[in-house]
């Protein structure tokens, strides 16, 4: 998926100024706060569902952690 290489691996992100063509520097990869993962995926879903009359007004997510499972259900934009 071209929108979670791009948010989650730094695909095609390069420190502004570091060169140019092959000379680029590729943005430095780092791991994501959990948080940040929720929204980007909230982010990638809100962006499916807008295309999507069918969907539900919801996002269930079932995150697995050392800890077990945990349920989080998340609003959708509303038309």
């Amino acid at each position: 998926m071209p929108f979670l290489d791009n948010q989650v691996n730094f695909k095609n992100q390069y420190v502004p100024g570091s060169g140019e063509g092959h000379d680029l520097k590729e943005r430095e990869r780092h791991p994501l706060s959990r948080a940040q993962v929720e929204t980007i995926i909230k982010d990638a879903f809100d962006g499916a569902v807008e295309r999507h009359i069918e969907v539900g007004d919801a996002l269930q997510m079932l995150i697995i952690t050392k800890h077990g499972i945990e349920e989080s259900i998340l609003p959708m934009k509303k038309d």
